[in-house]
């Protein structure tokens, strides 16, 4: 009976200690997140042996897309709020560029607000700013909130969007993303398409295809349908002339194919099974100007 009791303040006391070393590791990574003096002397040919690199708790994922591989993925909490955390490396062909990224969604845009407090005292003021609200229609507005910090090696930016709805919950989402500056062009990366797509028939059906509004982040190389997380596209490619967006929807046994010109907005797509193709057809407008406010 000594030694059983023994054992179980041996595993208690382990246990313990484990839980604090992980606190330990969770709070020095969100320490070297929010440090602006780190990512000013950041060194990207090195991210694998990074400190930020020992400090996670990461997984190896291989995800590929035409313009970015994720590499790893992982979880970070910053002002107690979990997000997915992940390394990316762009499929260039030449010199490697990695990035890291993060990602949370909420209803609550406190939040947000808590890490765009955080990062404006840790990283300074000195950035580029644009906030924007949009009413869509009677019953849906917006929200649109990006500050880029240019630092000697790193651009930061960090990129709140919401959407609220009469007749739904109000939904954020946020993204964190750190790149080499020498290897990034600093341009207005996020953006928000309102599309008007024609009805959909599909085996004797007819869809409503309103409310389509896809936000488009392509620092965190995302794209997703702000008002119907169902079609969040899973698989994207984001070029220099189009954004392509696929959807397999298993439970329903179809796939949704969408292509973006982005130089005049028109949209074409198919949607399709093993029996069925229809052909999507439809056009989008930016509701972000191209400059910043």
């Amino acid at each position: 009976m000594k030694m059983s009791a023994r054992l179980i303040a041996v595993v208690c006391l382990m246990l313990v200690f484990s839980s604090r070393m992980a606190q330990a590791s969770d709070g020095a990574l969100e320490g070297l997140l929010t440090n602006k003096m780190y990512w000013n002397n950041f060194s990207w040919v090195d991210v694998f042996i990074s400190k930020i690199f020992k400090l996670g708790k990461w997984e190896k994922t291989g995800k590929s897309s035409e313009k970015y591989t994720t590499l790893y993925s992982g979880k970070v909490n910053i002002e107690n709020m979990t997000f997915d955390i992940y390394i990316d490396e762009l499929n260039d062909n030449t010199n490697k560029n990695h990035s890291i990224r993060l990602i949370r969604e909420t209803t609550n845009e406190e939040d947000f607000g808590k890490i765009r407090t955080l990062l404006e005292n840790r990283f300074g003021t000195d950035f580029t700013k644009y906030d924007k609200s949009e009413t869509v229609s009677s019953d849906i507005l917006i929200m649109l909130s990006e500050r880029q910090w240019q630092l000697d090696n790193s651009i930061i930016d960090a990129t709140i969007t919401g959407i609220t709805d009469n007749t739904k919950s109000t939904s954020y989402s946020m993204a964190l993303t750190y790149k080499n500056r020498q290897k990034t062009n600093a341009k207005d990366s996020l953006n928000i398409l309102q599309c008007n797509i024609n009805d959909i028939f599909w085996d004797g059906l007819v869809y409503d295809t309103s409310n389509n509004i896809y936000l488009i982040d392509e620092n965190a190389n995302m794209i997703k349908n702000m008002y119907f997380n169902k079609y969040s596209f899973d698989n994207i490619r984001i070029t220099d002339a189009n954004f392509h967006l696929v959807k397999e929807m298993a439970d329903e046994e179809k796939k949704i194919e969408f292509d973006i010109v982005k130089s005049n907005g028109s949209l074409k797509g198919k949607i399709s099974n093993d029996v069925l193709t229809t052909v999507v057809e439809g056009n989008c407008s930016s509701l972000r100007p191209n400059t910043n406010q």
